[in-house]
């Protein structure tokens, strides 16, 4: 499994790619346009605030799911992520929240994501690419 460094500072905020090493969260992010733009960069920013002073307590930036399966918020979009231990965090993907409650698909998703970071750990086969 491959992630790349999306933030790093006190934490290290990584992001789960493609064995090509493609990452589908910049890859969203980067396609956002007007309102969702604005709420982009916010997200980025909450992201560069992790990475320098950790995951906010704030339930109304960040609450738990499911499983392990957290979610950062900003305006409508949302970015499923995960902890490993120490100060590190894997972030899934992002999607456009569009009900009260989070797709129990994008959730599995990020489960799923989360199990293979994890056996990708143990096995010694996780690749980190820089930013």
């Amino acid at each position: 499994m491959k992630v790349r460094i999306v933030r790093d500072g006190e934490w290290r905020v990584l992001a789960v790619c493609s064995e090509r090493g493609d990452c589908d969260l910049l890859e969203f992010l980067g396609e956002l346009e007007g309102r969702l733009a604005k709420n982009r960069d916010r997200l980025l920013g909450l992201l560069e605030r992790v990475a320098q002073a950790g995951v906010p307590q704030n339930a109304e930036v960040s609450h738990k799911l499911a499983g392990d399966v957290w979610e950062f918020i900003q305006g409508d979009l949302r970015l499923l992520y995960f902890r490993d231990l120490g100060r590190v965090v894997i972030c899934s993907h992002a999607f456009v929240k569009r009900g009260q409650k989070a797709p129990r698909a994008e959730v599995a998703r990020a489960q799923t994501r989360c199990n293979q970071y994890r056996a990708a750990c143990a096995a010694g086969t996780l690749e980190v690419i820089g930013a």
